[in-house]
């Protein structure tokens, strides 16, 4: 869902401290819908593919 509203430009910015950064990466990339655009020190900034 958050694929098809994300504006083609638009950023999905994602921060959860409870998981892990190899499960926030793989959770969000693991469909192939979004790419990593850059890890800040507490949110992870995805676009779409």
């Amino acid at each position: 869902e958050l694929h098809r509203v994300l504006k083609q430009n638009g950023i999905l910015s994602f921060s959860d401290h409870h998981m892990k950064e190899n499960e926030i990466i793989s959770k969000v990339t693991d469909k192939g819908l979004f790419k990593l655009l850059r890890k800040g020190e507490r949110a992870y900034n995805f676009i779409k593919k």
